[in-house]
């Protein structure tokens, strides 16, 4: 919804949690919605006390998941016999 332009390519990152655990048993996906906005004083790590985030990122990041979830539900309703 936001296009291409809107993507960064990074390397892949070693994380510790428990999406992998999930994506076995569901469709899934994971993103980073990055909000870094030094002008809005957004320049810390998401895992910091200084961190800051607008609502217009918490916005476009809640659109992007609703997108991501009705693109699932639709190919799981399409992948279901009649």
């Amino acid at each position: 919804i936001y296009g291409m332009e809107s993507l960064v390519p990074t390397r892949p990152l070693a994380g510790a949690d428990d999406f992998g655990f999930y994506a076995e048993k569901l469709p899934s996906v994971y993103f980073w919605f990055g909000c870094h906005n030094e002008a809005l004083g957004n320049r810390t790590h998401v895992h910091t006390s200084e961190f800051g985030v607008s609502d217009d990122d918490v916005l476009r990041a809640a659109r992007a998941a609703w997108a991501i979830v009705r693109t699932l539900q639709r190919s799981a309703n399409e992948a279901r016999p009649s």
